[in-house]
């Protein structure tokens, strides 16, 4: 009989049964770090095993960052996890190591991580210095990996144990358990997330297998079969509504609100100018003796080695929205919102391709079959209102330099620093030296007229001051690279 089993209050005992067991380490089993030339999915380095208190030292011995503990910033390392769990604590801190030091993670197909390596996980990062130091969130995982989530575990013996064990079991537990909700922020997981996964029962894991898990915990997905050709009334609404929850008709049912839900529609658009293919979601509800129609773009292109993915916006028209003096109870045509659309500058929300399936859709019956996703078909970007214009440019928007790199975007290797103030010379004043990284830009900089209205002027120069267009130049020091038209200005 256990000795103490009497003496357990009901809040205890309730702890005890709750709060899921932590992995025990074992005596044969151990944190390994593998860098070899076989490793899966263009890993620098894979982990395996359960994680113990000082496997941080391990993980700092194989990749310590820069010198003195820098960031990587010239490429980032990618750090594959395959791990049951372990000690949260320890995974806590190795999330913040690779947060610190830009280290991305990912977990390969048919391999786990689970409790705290999946913390871990949570640490993947991508740093890049452009004058300043910026980080961005890189972790991924394969469609056919398996990502789980669940609160720390409660170690008590199977044989007789003592209040004091339990006590000092619930206390860990606790110390781990606040650890993590400290550190919300650097783990970029959003407190309602983090509610969901401290209440997995025991025994349990919160998996992150489905289209909308991966979009709500920011994890990117590797290994897909090609995106369908068609996106269905159903993933317009949900991509709409996800931008914009007030397009939900259940918003209008809150006691406080002065609307009425009316109706919802979806409709295909003509390809955007760009190639793009479009969808909109109109939602339409009255107020005060008026109907009002909010509408929703939705643009997306096949993924391949230029642009891709998946963007929307959320407009309004003024003359569909009880101001016109004569409203409508009908929804505007397809013809009235694709020149809504041509018309509009608001701005979108981009989303990962993986988007265009439905959210509910589980990733293993996304995985690809090894059939190639088919590339994005080449753009006609020339004439353009985003090519150079001049024989000479000089490094401007900066503090210090700019990087010239191989490839446009700042993912691609450096090649140099450019002092600010420094002149660099365009390979040419066409489109041969031009990229444009985001259909949206694409869209800005191909005029659709002989005489470019003010308007689209100024939705090119938008372009051009944001990291969205790129130019060939060649610096004094005779390298030629890209660099972000952001950083160019007239001498």
């Amino acid at each position: 009989m256990n000795p103490i089993a009497p003496a357990l209050t009901p809040a205890l005992r309730l702890a005890a049964l709750c709060l899921v067991l932590w992995a025990l380490p074992g005596a044969a089993a151990a944190l390994t770090f593998s860098r070899t030339e076989t490793l899966p999915a263009g890993c620098t380095t894979l982990a395996t095993g359960p994680i113990e208190p000082g496997d941080l030292v391990k993980l700092r011995a194989v990749l310590p960052g820069n010198p003195g503990g820098a960031p990587y910033v010239e490429t980032t390392p990618r750090l594959c996890l395959n791990s049951t769990g372990g000690d949260f604590r320890e995974g806590l801190e190795m999330a913040l190591h690779l947060r610190r030091t830009g280290i991305a993670t990912h977990v390969a197909a048919d391999h786990n991580c689970l409790g705290a390596c999946a913390i871990a996980f949570l640490g993947g990062t991508g740093a890049r210095a452009e004058d300043a130091l910026l980080r961005q969130v890189d972790r991924s995982i394969h469609t056919l990996a398996t990502l789980g989530f669940h609160a720390p575990r409660l170690i008590v013996p199977d044989d007789e144990f003592t209040r004091g064990d339990v006590i000092r079991a619930y206390d860990r537990a606790m110390l781990a358990t606040s650890a993590v909700l400290a550190n919300l922020d650097a783990l970029t997981i959003s407190p309602a997330f983090a509610g969901e996964v401290f209440a997995v029962p025991s025994g349990r894991i919160l998996r992150i297998d489905t289209v909308t898990r991966t979009i709500d915990v920011n994890v990117k997905v590797e290994g897909l079969k090609p995106l369908p050709a068609e996106m269905s009334e159903t993933q317009l609404r949900e991509i709409c509504e996800r931008i914009d929850p007030e397009m939900r008709p259940e918003h209008f049912d809150r006691p406080d609100s002065a609307r009425e839900f009316e109706a919802v529609k979806g409709m295909t658009l003509s390809p955007a100018p760009t190639g793009a293919r479009r969808g909109a979601w109109l939602s339409g509800y009255w107020s005060e003796g008026d109907l009002y129609w909010t509408v929703c773009e939705v643009r997306w292109l096949q993924p391949a080695d230029g642009p891709g993915g998946i963007s929307a916006r959320v407009l309004q028209q003024p003359a569909w929205n009880g101001q016109s003096g004569a409203p409508r109870e009908a929804p505007p045509t397809e013809a009235e919102v694709e020149t809504l659309v041509d018309q509009a500058t608001g701005p979108f929300t981009f989303f990962e391709p993986f988007a265009i399936f439905p959210g509910a859709s589980r990733l293993e019956d996304l995985a690809s079959d090894g059939t190639e996703i088919p590339a994005t078909p080449v753009i006609p970007i020339a004439p353009s209102l985003c090519t150079p214009t001049d024989s000479r440019y000089k490094v401007i928007n900066v503090q210090n330099f700019a990087t010239l790199r191989e490839e446009p975007g700042f993912g691609a290797e450096v090649i140099e620093e450019v002092d600010k103030d420094q002149a660099v010379t365009p390979i040419a004043t066409d489109a041969s030296a031009l990229a444009i990284l985001t259909e949206a830009c694409i869209a800005a900089c191909l005029p659709r007229t002989p005489q470019p209205s003010e308007t689209e002027k100024a939705r090119a120069l938008s372009c051009r001051t944001s990291n969205d267009v790129w130019w060939l130049v060649e610096t004094a020091a005779e390298n030629r690279g890209w660099m972000s038209a952001r950083y160019l200005g007239q001498p």
